[in-house]
């Protein structure tokens, strides 16, 4: 008994028999290694037991020849055969005899028994643990604690556990009966007792391979205050002891622990660091053979956070954040945590933020109330607004490399605690109905920067100067595309919650984020990898709840100056999801008129530029509906220095061919909308800057032809469309307005900016050409228009070319008479008096342009504005010169012939004012005579000039039977007039009158007769009466006869015979209704 109580004199008395024990195994051991020795050795020398001999034969073959009787044999032949024999390698044999030897003895030692030494100690340690037993047994747990016996069973315990090596383990006796001692003894005095639980771990930790024998009697839950510490001694255990681990692990009962314990504060922290740490050494990517000690881990901290929540939400955080941070934590615990929270949060790419999706995602039963999610957001917004800017690396390369495997669920926690602070603090202000806007700024604020460190570029320092960095790397866009995401639902839910709840154009999410986007996200040097993320992203924001005030309108324009194409492309696509009929309503009824202006010029300069903007006008149909409606906006409020700062940006950064794009095509939007702005169309509020608008607008298509004038690869006949249609919209506005006489002034500026096409397009090609002739074309084909007249003043103004003005002003006299008109009036010359301005710088070559281009009514029109200007019968004398040297040099063709009659009334009517106010006749017969010629050459059926003509087969006339018809009375009648070198037929029955009584000279006036051109000229004229060729013109001929043979028609009559030929012959030529005036006199 004494020796049952002192535990160093049980130790004494066994440790010999321990030592038999241990050796004995050992021996075993011994001759185990031997055998397999032995055996190695056989297997070894086996293999060389035969080896191959090389033998040489020599081998005698006699002969015996069949095919030929009669050969002689000469003897054997000799052959020589050499191969390799099988052959016993005599001392590898011996080798194996002895082997097998030894073999046999190692047999027969194994098969003896056991010494009688080894069964009687194992019989004297079996008794001493019996008695130690039956010492404690049937005793409280304190009783026993309190006896020596316990004491020295305990110190057996960890003796055996010391002793129990190798061979002990190995040996299969000895194993088995040390194992049933460590489970007796572990079983009385070390399971049920606390102050073990540490001693034992450590002997676990020692020899592993004991813990499937001792691990039994380990109840760490036992020592509620060193539950902490043995748990992080255990979670410390290298990975290869990881199987260890977990088993030790699973006899750690954290729940048991937590509710039984009610450990304090520290002791719980101090358990959720150990597994922190343990969750990070075993990685981002646990090893599968780990894997199940990490779900364990796993499990254990989620308890710790669960217990008495939210003690150690702090603790968990910052040690997930903290393991993320060195890239050692898995993503798994994120997902644990948010799990726990209650954060169900899963992004729906694409799905529309509505109210009952924020119910559905939000209103989830989560741990955190408001003011926990509030801190939870300042303190990571802190934490990561730190880190951002914590190395260099870090702000050159962003948050995203490191934390590329959590990025997901810290999206997704990032997003739940702004949503959720966004709800809740919505529905409290909402509630209260005070303080909604702040409520909007604080939400916005928080929102932007718990989202900073992850989406916005920042500037940093370098030793170069500052230098702007990206939050992420273009190999990053994917996860970046998570966390913009998640803002962008985040500013969606704030703009869901707070609708409809304050008025438009006042404070929203939207409203915040638009200046939020141009100064932060997109200004300048932010490149484009980024850009295409939150593009893609913010698209989906309700900007059809976007009502903008005009700051915002004026920071679209900022834009498109300061940003990247791409940023002003992604707003072409947002652009027309805004309520824009709406919105200029609203400014032009409730903002004063500079408001509402400034509104309008921001507008029309944005839609010109999304006009710009090929890919954007032919792929939305949303944008080409807006430009389509923008047409019928008030842009009365634009006032004309602005609208010309707009054409201007149209000017140079359009591409010119736009202006040749069919009317209402889509690369003409730009164009349609600013003629619309310029005042073109129907229902256009008329304002004073209107005219100077239209001009404006007129100016910048005319430039655009100009500039397409100039490329070679743009076709000249293009052209026509857009000339004819600038025509057709200033006519269209005359037309609009109620006193068209009063736009006299504007149509003539509007029709000089037409006109100087002509000036300012490339003098090579065809394209002067083209524009002259589509204008003269559209006058030709609209003569009643209200430009024509108007037309006549701008082409005198503007066109540099002499010939181009004669041109066009001829043209445009022409269509005016051709109008249907009345022309009662002054034979309706009396308007064009007023719109011709011969250049005065110029007049002579004007004149001249004139006569070479055909144009007679310009010329006649001349001849009526300088008559008035006379004021003697010489000036008047000078002007007849010109009318009979007009006539000399003309080359009228069938299309311009009549028009000569007009200047030969003209003519014959300052002939007779010569004669009724007492100028010498003989300027009037001068002029005569010397008009004289030129009428017979012009009433020539073939020319008589030239060898040809001498011999009547000169050239066909050019000009009309009828012309000719005209030609040949004219002559006739005023050589008629002259019968004498210096007598002149003036009065009715004058003398010398070529009728047929008097067509030889009087007795008594024998220089007064009718002279022989005269007679010829009537004998030609007559001659038509049997001509076939006139067989159509007979009436007219026989007419004319009639009137030059009458002795009552004097020189004072010649204006009625050109106005009765006028009548008769040129009835279509309303031009020539000034003359039939004389008929009526």
């Amino acid at each position: 008994m004494e020796t049952l109580n002192n535990s160093n004199a049980m130790l004494g008395e066994l440790d010999c028999d321990l030592k038999t024990l241990v050796e004995y195994a050992g021996l075993f051991n011994n001759r185990e290694a031997n055998h397999i020795a032995v055996d190695c050795n056989f297997m070894d020398i086996l293999p060389d037991l035969y080896y191959h001999k090389p033998v040489e034969v020599s081998l005698q073959i006699p002969c015996k020849s069949t095919f030929n009787l009669n050969h002689v044999c000469g003897g054997p032949a000799t052959t020589i055969l050499r191969y390799r024999e099988m052959t016993l390698n005599s001392i590898n044999a011996r080798k194996i005899d002895e082997n097998r030897e030894e073999y046999k003895q190692l047999i027969q030692d194994s098969m003896s028994p056991p010494p009688m030494a080894v069964c009687s100690g194992a019989v004297h340690l079996e008794n001493a643990i019996t008695a130690l037993i039956q010492c404690v047994r049937d005793k409280s747990l304190e009783e026993r604690k309190r006896l020596p016996a316990y004491q020295t069973g305990v110190e057996l315990f960890y003796n055996l556990a010391a002793e129990s090596d190798d061979d002990i383990r190995h040996y299969p006796p000895t194993r088995q009966f040390f194992s049933t001692c460590l489970e007796i003894l572990g079983q009385e005095f070390i399971r049920d007792a606390p102050e073990q639980s540490t001693t034992l771990l450590s002997v676990l930790l020692e020899k592993p391979v004991l813990a499937g024998q001792l691990a039994q009697n380990f109840v760490p839950n036992a020592c509620s205050e060193s539950f902490a510490d043995m748990y992080d001694q255990v979670a410390r255990l290298p990975p290869e002891e990881s199987d260890l681990a977990f088993m030790l692990l699973t006899k750690f009962d954290v729940t048991k622990w937590l509710k039984e314990s009610k450990p304090t504060l520290s002791l719980r922290s101090k358990l959720a660091i150990s597994i922190g740490s343990a969750l990070c050494r075993c990685g981002k990517k646990p090893a599968e053979k780990i894997l199940m000690l990490f779900e364990m881990y796993r499990s254990h901290l989620q308890l710790i956070l669960m217990y008495q929540f939210p003690d150690h939400y702090g603790d968990v955080l910052r040690i997930l954040l903290q393991g993320s941070e060195k890239s050692q934590m898995s993503a798994d615990c994120w997902n644990d945590l948010l799990k726990s929270l209650g954060c169900t949060y899963n992004r729906h790419e694409g799905a529309d933020m509505d109210q009952q999706r924020i119910k559905c995602l939000i209103q989830t039963q989560s741990l955190l109330s408001k003011d926990q999610i509030k801190e939870t957001i300042e303190w990571l917004t802190t934490y990561f607004s730190k880190l951002r800017v914590s190395s260099v690396d870090v702000a050159r390369f962003g948050l995203y490399a490191n934390w590329r495997p959590y990025i997901k669920p810290l999206s997704n926690f990032l997003g739940f605690l702004s949503q959720t602070y966004i709800v809740k603090e919505a529905e409290r202000v909402i509630s209260i109905g005070i303080g909604i806007e702040q409520a909007i700024d604080q939400l916005w604020s928080v929102t932007c920067e718990l989202f900073t460190p992850w989406i916005v570029t920042i500037e940093t320092l370098t030793t170069t100067g500052s230098q702007l960095v990206s939050p992420w790397l273009e190999g990053d866009s994917c996860l970046a595309t998570d966390m913009v995401a998640l803002f962008t639902e985040s500013v969606m839910c704030l703009q869901v919650q707070f609708k409809d709840i304050l008025p438009h154009y006042t404070r929203d999410a939207l409203s915040l984020f638009w200046p939020y986007y141009v100064n932060v996200l997109s200004h300048k040097g932010v490149v484009d990898h980024i850009l295409r993320v939150y593009h893609a992203r913010f698209i989906v924001l309700p900007w059809a709840q976007f009502y903008p005030r005009l700051d915002a309108v004026e920071l679209m324009l900022k834009l498109h100056e300061e940003s990247s194409g791409s940023c002003f492309i992604f707003l072409g696509c947002i652009f027309p999801q805004m309520n824009w009929v709406e919105i200029v309503e609203h400014y032009a009824r409730n903002e004063t008129p500079e408001v509402a202006s400034r509104l309008h010029v921001a507008l029309l300069l944005l839609c010109i530029m999304f006009a710009k903007e090929k890919t954007l006008i032919t792929t939305n149909v949303e944008m080409q509906t807006l430009l389509s409606k923008a047409e019928s906006f008030q842009w009365a409020y634009v006032d004309s220095n602005s609208f010309e700062n707009i054409i201007q940006w149209q000017l140079n950064h359009c591409d010119p061919d736009s202006v040749l794009s069919q009317r209402r095509g889509m690369e003409d939007r730009g164009l349609s909308l600013l003629r619309a702005a310029g005042g073109f169309g129907q229902d256009i509020t008329i304002s004073a800057d209107t005219p100077r608008k239209r001009c404006m607008y007129i100016r910048c298509v005319v430039q655009m032809i100009c500039k397409c004038s100039h490329s070679k690869e743009i076709k000249t006949e293009s052209f026509k469309m857009a000339i004819t249609d600038l025509m057709h919209d200033i006519e269209s506005t005359a037309c609009a307005a109620v006193d068209t006489n009063a736009m006299v002034p504007e149509l003539i500026d509007m029709l000089v900016e037409v006109l100087n096409l002509l000036n300012n397009c490339a003098p090579s090609g065809r394209a002067i050409e083209i524009v002259e002739r589509t204008v003269i074309e559209w006058i030709g084909s609209n003569p009643s228009s209200v430009l024509i007249l108007p037309c006549i003043t701008a082409a005198c103004r503007t066109l540099a070319s002499l010939t181009h003005m004669a041109i066009m002003v001829e043209a445009c006299m022409d269509a005016y008479f051709n109008s249907g008109l009345d022309l009662s009036q002054f034979g309706g010359w009396s308007g064009i008096l007023e719109k011709l301005q011969v250049p005065q710088l110029t007049h002579e070559e004007f004149l001249e342009e004139c006569m070479k281009t055909g144009s007679y009514l310009t010329l006649y029109t001349y001849i009526l504005q300088q008559l008035p200007a006379c004021q003697s019968l010489n000036d008047e004398l000078k002007v007849l010169s010109k009318l009979v040297n007009w006539t000399l040099a003309a080359k009228p063709g069938q299309d311009s012939e009549s028009k000569l009659l007009l200047w030969w009334a003209k003519a014959m009517e300052l002939c007779v004012r010569q004669v009724n106010f007492g100028a010498p006749h003989q300027y009037v017969i001068k002029a005569l005579n010397t008009l004289a010629p030129t009428l017979n050459t012009m009433g020539e059926d073939k020319a008589s000039a030239g060898l040809l003509g001498a011999i009547g087969l000169g050239r066909r006339s050019a000009l009309s039977l009828r012309f000719r018809l005209v030609c040949r009375s004219f002559l006739s009648f005023i050589l008629a007039q002259i019968p004498g070198n210096s007598f002149l037929r003036t009065q009715p029955h004058a003398p010398a009158a070529i009728s047929k009584r008097h067509r030889a000279p009087l007795p008594n006036q024998p220089d007064v007769y009718p002279t022989p051109r005269a007679l010829q000229a009537l004998a030609s004229l007559e001659a038509l009466h049997n001509n076939k060729q006139y067989a159509g013109l007979r009436d007219s001929a026989y007419l004319a006869s009639a009137f030059v043979s009458d002795p009552a028609n004097s020189l004072k009559d010649a204006t009625k015979l050109i106005a009765l030929l006028a009548n008769n012959l040129y009835p279509d030529k309303h031009y020539l209704a000034i003359l039939r005036t004389e008929l009526y006199k």
